[in-house]
Parts: structure tokens; C-alpha cells; sequence
């Protein structure tokens, strides 16, 4: 009997972590945006002749609307700019299951130190089904700028830079819950166009550019872009971003929303799937034990 209890309870302790990892992987169903998915992470140590910070955001279509974020949040297509979808079109995919929103701020001290040509956001095999940005708007958590470039309460002193090991620097922060985003009027630096979508066949990145036909970077110190958006059906975890510019930036690194899978989370559900498989196995074994026994008496 004492053995038959320790197997059940073997199951569900199982069975709990199988549930629990599937969880995580979807993001865990909230509506709205994602708390554990609205931060920032330090991409170059603030101060130094180049610096960089990425807020984000994650949104998950709550189905209001007719299912069309954009109306959710009060946007409309005219509040796009750079749009580009999986068709090379030029249509957002307003039905997404979930949006990550992205500002770039680069923090480097002084002009001419450090300009930013392009932000890479994973995306693995499959590429995000669109990309554009918010024309002129920024995070609205006290405007999200240059002289406040973190969402949430801005850390005292330099945050180091995020070390990739797919958690990001800061995450659990709070919008504006009656109104997210705000218009900043004409601050904010815009791309000169969303490059790639991602996907195997662009190196499994999207990637957002600030280079124009003269290859100057334009995301100079000091400044910062417009709130950046890709849609997706892949619910959220963390892998690697980037930012690369100049001789003052080559390349930085760190951790942001993506649909990429994060693996621990696959690591936790195939170690969950697998150990309930070996404890139904087990209990096969047994069964087919006292049947024998059974049989022999």
C-alpha cells in the first residue's frame, strides 16, 4: 500500500511539472501584457563611450475588438510606420497572439561615441509574422528617453551588462496601465527600415536597421528610437538580442522577450514528460509482477 501511495504521489508531483512547464511555455495564458516580460536589460554599461539599453514589453491579444490589438491599445494603421509582413507586404498582423515591443536607448555620454546601426531580436527557425514601429511613441513610464531610459525605477549608479545567460537585467515593471505608450512628438530616432523578418533563411534573427544609403549610423549617442514592434504566435521567453554600430559599439549583447523556446523550460517539460513515461513503466513492471505471483499461488 506504502508503495502504491509513493507512486501516485510520484505521478502528480510529475504530472504538476509537466503542467507547469507547459505553463511557461505558453507564456502563461495572462491577457494583456506580461509582467514577467515588461523590463529592460543593459546591453553596454551606461556611461561608457558605448552604451545601450533595451526596454520591453509584451502584449498578448486579449481577442476584444475583433481580435485586433491595434484597436486594443488605440492604435490605429496610420499610427505605423515601417511596417513590414511575412508576404514582404506591407500589412501588420493585427490578429497576432502576441506583440513584443522594444525601445532602443543608446546611453553612450557624448555625440559621435558609439552610433547603433542594428538591433537583432531572435526568432530561430521561423520568422515573426510582422515588424514595424510606433511612429514617435515611447514607453509611457515617465517617457521613456535618453534622460530616463529604463522602465520602472531607474537603478542608481552603472547596471552591469546583462551576461546572456537568458534572464534579461531587469524584469517584473509596471506600465502605464491607462495608457502604455505616449507620443513624444518628433525626439525619437526612427529606423530607416525593418531589414529582416528572421527566420533560418536570414540567420535566425529580425533585425531593425539605423543605417542609411551612405552606411552612417543614425542611432547616435543620446538619443533613442520609437517604440519597435514584431507580432507573433509563439508565446514568450528570453534569448539573446543585439545591438551592433560602430568601432565604439561593434557588438553587445543581452537577454529580451522573443518566441524563441527557452531552454530550460524545454529542458523542464522533457524531463517532466520523460519521468512520467519511467514511472508508468514502472508500475507496468510491478503489475505484470503480482500478476505472475498471483498466477503461481
Amino acid at each position: 500500500m506504502r508503495f502504491v501511495v509513493s507512486n501516485l504521489l510520484s505521478l502528480r508531483a510529475l504530472a504538476l511539472l509537466v503542467v507547469a512547464a507547459w505553463a511557461a511555455l505558453c507564456g502563461q495564458a495572462n491577457a494583456q501584457f506580461q509582467p514577467g516580460f515588461t523590463g529592460w536589460t543593459e546591453f553596454a554599461d551606461a556611461g561608457s563611450s558605448a552604451g545601450g539599453v533595451v526596454d520591453f514589453a509584451v502584449y498578448q491579444n486579449t481577442g476584444a475588438d475583433g481580435g485586433n490589438w491595434l484597436s486594443q491599445l488605440g492604435f490605429t494603421s496610420s499610427d505605423l510606420a515601417g511596417v513590414l509582413d511575412a508576404s514582404g507586404g506591407n500589412t501588420a498582423d493585427s490578429a497576432a497572439s502576441f506583440v513584443f515591443f522594444y525601445e532602443v536607448v543608446n546611453t553612450a555620454p557624448a555625440a559621435g561615441n558609439g552610433s547603433i546601426a542594428n538591433f537583432n531580436v531572435n526568432s530561430y527557425s521561423n520568422p515573426y509574422s510582422s515588424g514595424g514601429w510606433l511612429n514617435n511613441y515611447v514607453f509611457n513610464d515617465t517617457a521613456v528617453t535618453n534622460a530616463h531610459p529604463y522602465i520602472g525605477t531607474q537603478p542608481t549608479g552603472t547596471p552591469p551588462d546583462n551576461q546572456q545567460y537568458y534572464y534579461p537585467s531587469v524584469s517584473g515593471q509596471s506600465l502605464n496601465a491607462a495608457a502604455p505608450f505616449t507620443n513624444s512628438g518628433v525626439a525619437t530616432t526612427a529606423p530607416t527600415g525593418v531589414l529582416s523578418l528572421g527566420g533560418t533563411s536570414s540567420g535566425g534573427a529580425a533585425t531593425f536597421s539605423w543605417t542609411n544609403f551612405f552606411g552612417n549610423h543614425l542611432l547616435a549617442a543620446n538619443s533613442y528610437s520609437p517604440v519597435l514592434f514584431l507580432t507573433s504566435n509563439t508565446a514568450p521567453s528570453y534569448a539573446p538580442g543585439s545591438l551592433s554600430g560602430t568601432s565604439g559599439l561593434s557588438a553587445s549583447n543581452g537577454n529580451i522577450p522573443t518566441q524563441a523556446p527557452e531552454p530550460a523550460t524545454m529542458f523542464m517539460w522533457g524531463a517532466g514528460a520523460l519521468g512520467l513515461a519511467a514511472v508508468t513503466r514502472r508500475r507496468r513492471k510491478l503489475a505484470a509482477r503480482n500478476d505472475l505471483a498471483l498466477a503461481a499461488t
